[in-house]
C-alpha cells in the first residue's frame, strides 16, 4: 500500500506532528490490519482514507499505535493536505465533508485558502481556527509486504 508521511504545522524537515497517510487502501482492509500498520508506523496518528459509507466525500479512519480515535484535528489537517496533492479535494473546491467515527466533518474554504481547511464554525472539536493553509512538508512513501 502507498502512503504519505507529512510534518504537520511546519516546513522543516523532522519537525512538527508527523503523520502517516493511506491514501487509497484497499476497500476490504480490515479495522485490525489498520491498527498494526499504525502500531508499526509509531506516529501520534496514521489515517487511512475509504469510500465514504453515507452522503460524505470521503470516510476517515484515525488511529494511534494503541487504539482508533473518533476525531482529531492534526490527523484531519495532514489528510486534508495529502488528499489535495493527491487530486481528491479539487484547488479552488469550497468545502469538502469528511465521515469520521464521531461526525460528519465539513471543511469549509476562505477566499485566502486554495484548498478547504477546518473552520471555527465546523471543526471547533479540532481546537484549529485557520483561513490560510498552514506550512507542511511531504515525503511519500509506499509500504511494501513482507
Amino acid at each position: 500500500m502507498r502512503y504519505l508521511i507529512y510534518d504537520v504545522f511546519t516546513d522543516t524537515p523532522f519537525e512538527g506532528n508527523q503523520l502517516a497517510v493511506y491514501p487509497e487502501p484497499s476497500r476490504d482492509i480490515p479495522e485490525n490490519r489498520m491498527q498494526r500498520i499504525a502500531a508499526e508506523m509509531n506516529y501520534s496518528e496514521t489515517t487511512f482514507v475509504l469510500p465514504p459509507a453515507g452522503s460524505g466525500d470521503v470516510k476517515m479512519r484515525i488511529f494511534t499505535p494503541g487504539n482508533e480515535l473518533p476525531l482529531a484535528g492534526h490527523p484531519t489537517i495532514g489528510t486534508t493536505f495529502a488528499l489535495a496533492d493527491e487530486g481528491v479535494i479539487a484547488r479552488g473546491r469550497d468545502q469538502f465533508v469528511f465521515e469520521c467515527q464521531a461526525a460528519r466533518l465539513r471543511l469549509r474554504s476562505t477566499a485566502s485558502a486554495s484548498i478547504p481547511v477546518p473552520q471555527a464554525n465546523s471543526a471547533s472539536a479540532c481546537g484549529h481556527r485557520s483561513s490560510s493553509p498552514m506550512p507542511f512538508r511531504k515525503i511519500p512513501r509506499t509500504m511494501t509486504r513482507k
